[in-house]
């Protein structure tokens, strides 16, 4: 048989076998310490400025925009604390889109880290890393694809015109009537601005951009309790 043959034949069974053990090993939970944790958002600051030019051009485009040097301590001390894998993924996800603040920012789809596991072991692409690398990427996947969204937004209109919040369109549920214009003095018990700021501090919000503060102080929008 020809080695072209061989080859061909290598190429079938591979994609068969993948196609039937659904493209990756067996998906094993990591147990990362506080330190691997801190190490990987490191890591993250250090191909920012090694590598991409996105983040040099996001500071040079918007003063406002926070630079990611700075906020690394902040970073990697919520990396240090965080409680769960869930919590560590919002982390390096929101860290990262601090750097990355347009363009490509998602995580590989799992047909992709099928894919790239395959053309790797076939030897039609080099990326340096071992195919074994696609089993511990596919659970990040994942677990993004699996998490429930932070933010939601509340079921009313809201505008905020200096520091207070009003309802834009009337409201009704059951026997409650709320008109536009109404204002909103407080949200669970506190005042707008003190919801603001639990916001910020006590729940997955303190981990996003201000692009997406900002859309919670401008429309009160809520966040998940973890």
């Amino acid at each position: 048989m020809s080695d072209y043959r061989i080859k061909i034949l290598t190429a079938t069974l591979c994609c068969a076998v993948i196609l039937i053990t659904g493209g990756c090993g067996i998906v094993i939970t990591p147990q990362l310490t506080s330190q691997q944790r801190q190490a990987d958002i490191e890591f993250l600051a250090q191909w920012a400025q090694d590598q991409s030019p996105i983040a040099d051009l996001a500071l040079q485009h918007n003063e406002n925009y926070p630079n990611y040097h700075d906020l690394l301590p902040q970073y990697m001390r919520y990396a240090y604390e965080a409680q769960s894998n869930e919590d560590f993924l919002r982390i390096a996800r929101n860290y990262y889109y601090l750097i990355c603040p347009r363009g490509h920012r998602e995580l590989l789809t799992e047909d992709a880290i099928a894919g790239g596991k395959i053309a790797t072991l076939l030897g039609i692409i080099d990326l340096g890393v071992s195919p074994l690398a696609a089993d511990k990427a596919m659970y990040w996947t994942q677990l993004a694809d699996n998490m429930a969204p932070d933010i939601f937004h509340p079921p009313i209109d809201i505008k905020r015109e200096k520091n207070k919040y009003f309802i834009t369109k009337n409201w009704q549920k059951n026997d409650i009537n709320v008109p536009s214009g109404s204002e909103i003095i407080k949200v669970n018990g506190m005042s707008c601005d003190n919801y603001i700021k639990y916001l910020k501090n006590k729940t997955p919000l303190r981990y996003y951009d201000y692009r997406v503060k900002l859309y919670a102080e401008n429309h009160l929008a809520g966040c998940q309790r973890k």
